[in-house]
């Protein structure tokens, strides 16, 4: 009968075990699957099956536990799907963006910014965030940086600008911030550094600076 009620796609492997039992080549087997309610939607559980034998050692029935894990399944699937969706969000941003640790140990990098500094993945994640290549313009604000990162594992919010090495030792300046984040007794858990790329904003405000300046001498 449990065939017909198991999902198609956990049938094969459920048969295969069934018939490795059969011919003595293990005496039990486990395994998450889905049997198809009676209204038609599948359902999650974990099937724990042993063999018993009667005294000549010729199997006498299946013994089967099974245990309801639908309501995990769920949440895991959902866990899933958020982390794909805040996977895409993260490295499709145009922003440069990572993740860290209270103490500014870097957890991740977003593609944006591993791709501007030139660097695998491997490079910089582990590494304290001041430490790493895309701060390393200067002594000064590497050590900014850091302070930077203590302040905000108190819980303060900070935004500065802050030049950021990129591949082949170019250097843009950047609107940087690190915002912590809280969990619901107050405690800082994540620090979210962010950096938006304001060369050509900078480029703009020098030559309108420098017509400016052009005008007045003109007008004198």
């Amino acid at each position: 009968e449990f065939p017909s009620i198991t999902d198609p796609d956990d049938l094969v492997d459920d048969l295969r075990q069934v018939r490795m039992m059969l011919r003595g080549e293990i005496d039990h087997y486990s395994m998450e699957k889905r049997y198809i309610h009676k209204q038609g939607h599948p359902v999650w559980v974990q099937l724990g099956v042993v063999l018993l034998l009667d005294s000549e050692g010729q199997p006498l029935y299946f013994m089967a536990e099974i245990q309801d894990i639908h309501s995990r399944k769920l949440a895991e699937e959902n866990l899933i799907r958020n982390e794909n969706r805040f996977s895409g969000i993260f490295n499709q941003t145009f922003q440069f963006c990572g993740l860290l640790s209270p103490d500014g140990t870097l957890l991740e990098a977003n593609k944006t910014a591993l791709d501007y500094g030139g660097l695998d993945r491997s490079e910089v994640v582990g590494k304290p965030f001041w430490e790493t290549y895309w701060w390393t313009t200067s002594q000064e604000t590497q050590e900014r940086i850091r302070s930077a990162v203590e302040a905000a594992a108190r819980g303060e919010f900070i935004r500065f600008e802050a030049d950021v090495r990129g591949r082949e030792d170019t250097v843009v300046p950047v609107d940087f911030s690190l915002k912590p984040l809280l969990d619901e007794e107050g405690n800082v858990t994540l620090l979210i550094p962010e950096g938006r790329d304001i060369a050509e904003q900078k480029r703009t405000q020098l030559e309108l600076q420098r017509s400016l300046e052009e005008k007045e001498v003109l007008l004198k």
